[in-house]
């Protein structure tokens, strides 16, 4: 069947958003102030530590706080630690970032579309202007 999954390779940026969900999936498992307690829950920080997702979701995760909260926070950490952070809007984050993680990749997709027709004329524009038996530009 074409889409029962089988031979499709799912975003690593939403497997590893998945991740992160799942060690923060109730609120008994998040914490503030540390990035991991004695008794394994987890900041949001250190939940994207954890998963060995920091780099990779970063820029989506703080994008989606700034959506969330309509407030600039250059840390996760910072957001995660303020006094007015709770479990719904910490998941309400990564949601949205997955919603934006999605969106970025369509976007990058009709993007490439576009662009595709553009990309191959130049492509054969250079291919016909290159004279590769002189190993330079054709002046032609």
């Amino acid at each position: 069947m074409p889409f029962d999954g089988a031979g499709y390779s799912r975003d690593p940026a939403l497997q590893k958003l998945d991740a992160v969900l799942a060690l923060l999936n109730s609120e008994d498992h998040w914490c503030k102030g540390t990035l991991k307690t004695p008794d394994g829950r987890y900041c949001l920080r250190g939940a994207m530590q954890a998963a060995g997702a920091q780099a990779l979701l970063e820029p989506f995760v703080l994008s989606a706080i700034r959506e969330v909260t309509g407030r600039r926070f250059l840390r996760v950490e910072t957001f995660n630690d303020r006094r007015t952070t709770s479990h719904e809007m910490v998941l309400m984050v990564l949601h949205c970032a997955g919603d934006q993680i999605v969106l970025g990749r369509a976007a990058a997709l009709e993007n490439q579309r576009q662009r595709g027709p553009w990309l191959k004329s130049l492509a054969t524009w250079f291919a016909q202007r290159f004279d590769p038996a002189r190993n330079s530009l054709s002046h032609s």
